[in-house]
């Protein structure tokens, strides 16, 4: 009589099973010294020269800007701080006297964790300026691509609580991790030229808010 020996069970190796890592932080001593240097960046001058010293300084206190030399004279960097207080990273970017994004001979940009050669840091970005959020919580939420343009409608609208995805994709709004933040309010998402149709069909994705998109950059930009 033939039989099988049935084989003898080992562990399987997958990625599925593997327990996910642990979101890095960054520890606020580094934003506490980047933003007591705000004023270093060209940014920041920008601001003060646009709003004025009190507005500027208003503005940078609240969304936490920071500056950094460590790489690019006049350097500013946008932390990303998520409701809870945790320092998700810091986007460092460096901007000329006009006010426009230096991207010649080569785009100035990195993250803060990558100067400070953070080893396997995982990051898993939040809005800029969420941290604002619970400050206000009945406002009306305004949801912009670019940390530059949550700043400066903050100041030209201050009734709305404005924070940033950090580009067309961004911080992954569309994530129920990242958008549930937004649970209960009223949100208007304003997309940069070009991006109002993608937005606008990817909107219904942050299912626990009260969203609408606006066009009213894709008009008037």
């Amino acid at each position: 009589m033939k039989y099988f020996k049935k084989p003898e069970s080992k562990p399987i190796d997958s990625p599925y099973l593997k327990p996910k890592k642990s979101v890095s932080y960054t520890e606020s001593s580094y934003v506490d010294k980047s933003t007591a240097l705000w004023y270093h960046s060209t940014f920041a001058q920008c601001l003060i020269e646009r709003f004025g010293k009190e507005k500027a300084e208003d503005v940078s206190k609240a969304y936490s800007l920071g500056a950094s030399t460590s790489k690019w004279e006049g350097a500013n960097v946008f932390w990303q701080i998520d409701s809870s207080g945790n320092v998700h990273g810091g986007k460092v970017m460096n901007y000329d006297t006009s006010f426009r994004r230096v991207k010649e001979p080569n785009p100035q940009i990195t993250w803060a964790h990558t100067l400070l050669k953070s080893k396997d840091y995982i990051m898993e970005q939040c809005f800029f300026g969420e941290h604002l959020l619970k400050e206000s919580p009945s406002s009306v939420v305004g949801i912009v691509e670019s940390e530059k343009t949550a700043m400066i409608a903050s100041i030209e609208i201050p009734q709305f609580v404005w924070i940033a995805t950090g580009g067309k994709n961004g911080c992954k709004w569309t994530t129920n991790s990242v958008n549930q933040v937004l649970n209960g309010r009223k949100v208007i998402m304003f997309p940069d030229l070009g991006a109002y149709d993608e937005w606008n069909k990817k909107a219904p994705l942050i299912a626990g808010a009260d969203v609408r998109v606006s066009d009213l950059l894709e008009k008037y930009a």
